[in-house]
Parts: structure tokens; sequence; C-alpha cells
């Protein structure tokens, strides 16, 4: 498959513009934020740009200059040759502030705030070490499982662990870029040897392929509200999990896409080069059922699994079909709150962001014979990353179960997941 000439081309844009036309989504009525590093006072994009002229940029950390790094990022996310190219407000705020008195209050007992309207956040900014690093990371994750939005992080611009910010956190999509020249190591911090980044994408630098990814989750984000808006069923299209999984499970595997043994993820290349056209299928595919048949090859769905428990997606292929992707995704929960009553054995209060839980969960694909015998293709069970992927280069006709299932452990909540799949037609 032919990947050249502009990123639009190389992102599956242009091919979904084909199909849509007119009614092509470009993240119309999503409001975005831009959180930038501080440079020279400056934090905010240039209003001026003929390529932002159709933009708000609504500045949120004080008095601010041109930032010409941050112009290049916005026009990656919201210019005419963005994915994200229909977003018309951008709240833009300066590192430092977001992470303290702006939004995540770190530091302090203080929960995070957020804009109710903000759907999405660029983050194309990294710091190595931050003596607040874990609880910074701990807030992110808070404020993208409870807010339900999508952030999307750069990594590094040169090979090596994950940069502590943002990447490390768990409910993040941190984006590497396309050429593997980027962060192509495991976190070091909040449960080191998790792989990142998640996705890659062109651009040329991680800043700007952080942009790209953004300007993918809008539009990706008005096909879910469409989505949400026609049938009740597919209320949760817009859930940031399954924009994750969606993303994760379309991504394009070029011919040096390989995972190592027991993680899900390329090191370099991550679940692969994003690909709005094939989210896009995916979304529209519509929600699985659990525990039911689906012939469905482009589905995703949106449901919860208690401790030691398992569910399963049942489909059959009827002819040869060729490479096929299914990405799980949930999230880290981080426990807010200070508890009324401190445990006697611990008469330290524990800090507002102390508390986390993430369950273990894993992904299997087993096909069924005519006899019922089951036997395992493929299964994704990493013990410390947020996300499974299985991908596979063909598979054969039969019947198939995709199997979701929880280890046992000490929590009685029932946790939410995102699953996609897309299975690409045989040749």
């Amino acid at each position: 498959e032919e990947r050249v000439g502009s990123i639009r081309n190389r992102i599956g844009w242009t091919k979904a513009k084909e199909r849509w036309g007119d009614a092509m989504p470009v993240g119309l009525q999503i409001d975005v934020g831009q959180v930038e590093a501080r440079f020279n006072n400056s934090y905010i994009a240039d209003h001026k740009n003929k390529d932002l002229a159709h933009v708000k940029f609504s500045p949120r950390s004080g008095d601010t200059k041109i930032s010409s790094h941050a112009t290049t990022v916005a026009r990656h996310i919201v210019g005419p040759d963005a994915a994200g190219s229909g977003c018309s407000f951008i709240y833009s705020f300066e590192a430092g502030h977001w992470m303290t008195a702006g939004s995540l209050h770190t530091g302090t007992d203080e929960a995070p705030i957020h804009l109710p309207n903000l759907r999405v956040i660029n983050h194309s900014w990294i710091a190595a070490d931050h003596a607040e690093a874990w609880r910074v990371l701990r807030r992110v994750d808070y404020l993208i499982d409870t807010q339900d939005l999508t952030m999307v992080v750069g990594v590094d611009n040169e090979p090596g662990d994950a940069p502590a910010l943002l990447a490390s956190a768990y409910n993040v999509i941190s984006v590497g870029n396309e050429s593997g020249r980027s962060t192509d190591g495991l976190t070091t911090i909040e449960t080191p040897g998790r792989t990142k980044p998640e996705l890659v994408a062109p651009g040329g630098k991680t800043s700007w392929a952080a942009g790209v990814v953004t300007g993918c989750v809008a539009a990706l984000t008005e096909v879910a509200d469409r989505k949400a808006k026609e049938n009740p069923a597919h209320t949760n299209a817009n859930k940031s999990e399954v924009i994750k999984a969606v993303l994760l499970a379309g991504a394009y595997k070029p011919d040096n896409w390989k995972a190592n043994p027991g993680e899900p993820l390329d090191k370099k290349l991550g679940a692969g080069i994003v690909d709005l056209d094939r989210a896009i299928v995916i979304l529209e595919g519509g929600a699985a059922p659990v525990g039911k048949q689906t012939d469905k090859r482009y589905a995703w769905s949106f449901a919860q699994l208690a401790a030691g428990k398992t569910n399963d997606y049942r489909f059959t292929i009827d002819q040869a079909q060729g490479q096929s992707t299914f990405a799980l995704t949930w999230h880290r929960r981080v426990v807010g709150p200070v508890p009324t009553q401190q445990d006697a054995n611990d008469p330290q209060p524990q800090a507002w962001d102390a508390r986390t839980y993430i369950p273990d969960l894993n992904l299997s694909l087993i096909y069924i014979d005519k006899q019922g015998n089951e036997e395992v293709i493929a299964t994704s069970a990493s013990k410390v990353d947020n996300l499974e992927l299985i991908v596979t280069p063909n598979l054969k006709p039969g019947q198939y179960k995709l199997k979701v299932d929880r280890a046992a452990d000490d929590s009685l909540l029932a946790w939410d997941y995102a699953l996609a799949w897309r299975i690409e037609a045989g040749q």
C-alpha cells in the first residue's frame, strides 16, 4: 500500500475524503486545548497566521507573546491541510501553569479542574525529569478518566527511554515520529517497562506529529458524536477509551513493524502510523455486543469486566481475510479525594493523588473448529501495559472467539474497557 506525498495522503485523510465528500468530518464543534512550554514568555499560536485565521485562541496562562513553535503545532492540528481543519476554538496554556493553578493543581489537595467543553488536549512538550512527575502523571490520568477527554502527547525526538512527562501517563496517547527516530524505550516511572509511544505520525518532529494525531482525534470525535446522536446503541462511541482503541486498531503497520515478545507495541512505531480513514471505518462499524455473534469486520465495544471474569465476542469468517488487528485499552484510575478517616496503622494523611488502581486485562484470539475444539491463535498479555494488541497476517475461514479476561484482584469494581478491531479484506 503506497503512502506518499502530503501528510493527508499518508494518514488516510485523502482516502476518507473520497468516501465522505462534503460531509468529511473535520473536528466541527470540537474544542481543542494546546499546552506549550514557555519560551521567551511566549506560549500561544499566531492568530494572524493565514492558516489559523478561522480559529479563536483563548490565552489561559496570562500575558503571552506569539510562539513560533505553538503556531506550527496549531497548523498541524487545525490548519487547512490538517485533519482538524474544522476546529475553530483553541484554549492555550503554558505547561507550568497548566500543571498547577491552570488545571492540574499539582502539589495541592485540590482536585484538577477542567473546562467542560474541552474534548482533546495537545501536549507538544516533554520533561525528562520533574520532582513532582509522579503527581503530575496521576493527575493527568485522573483528568482523562473522569472528564472523558483524549490527551495527545509527544515523546522525545531522540531514541531512548520514554520521557517522564507526559508520555509516561497511562491514559494518554503518546506519539512518536513515523521515521522511527524518536523515543524507542520503555517507561522508567510509575511502573517501569511500559511500551511507548502508542502511535506514530508524519511531521518531521514529534511536536508536529502529535499535532497531526490531535487533528485526527478531533475529526474522529466529531464522527463519534454523530454516531451517538444517530443511534442509542452507539452512545459510548465518544468515550476516550474507545477513541484510543479505534486509533490503535486502525493504525497502519509498515513492513518493519514488529512487537517484541511480551510487549504489545513496536518499540519505535507503537501500534503503527495513525490512519484516520481506518479509524473512522471502525467507528462506523458500530458497537459489537458482548457474548453474542457478530460478523462485523470493523467494530468496537465499550464494556465492563469484574475481577476474575471473562467477556467474549464471536464472529465467523466465510472466506480468507488479510491482516487483522485487535486492540484493547483501559484506564488507570486515580482515587482523588482524601479519605475522611485515616487508618489507625497509617497515621500519615494520604495525599490527594496517593492511591491508584489498574487491573490486568488480557486479550486472546481463538479459532473454533467444526467439532468445537478451541485453538488459541494469538494472545496479548502484558503484565504492565494498560493496552493489548493482537496483529495477525491473515485469518482462515471459520468460527472465532475474541476473549477479554481480567486477572483476579482485590478490587470489587467492575472496570471499563474498550475493544476495537479491523479485519482487512483478503487479497
